[in-house]
């Protein structure tokens, strides 16, 4: 089995928590949401990991700051070698 780690780095200044939505391109409606917290300072790193080679994935990211969550960023897409 293949598989790939991948690290996504999130501007996360003043920020209290952070959340990352993916899927599989091809199965859109299979959504994946996850928080996390984040750290103390400007960036936070979230690391991925995926076990199917040759599929390709799109990852978006969000912050909570002052009680409010940010728009989604645009998908980021990753294709597991």
């Amino acid at each position: 089995t293949h598989g790939s780690y991948y690290i996504f780095t999130v501007n996360t200044e003043g920020a209290e928590k952070a959340a990352v939505r993916s899927y599989r391109i091809g199965a859109p409606n299979d959504v994946l949401f996850n928080m996390f917290n984040v750290g103390d300072g400007v960036e936070t790193s979230w690391r991925g990991y995926q076990y199917s080679g040759g599929q390709t994935y799109a990852y978006s990211f969000a912050i909570l700051r002052d009680g409010r969550w940010s728009q989604w960023s645009d998908f980021i897409e990753i294709t597991v070698q």
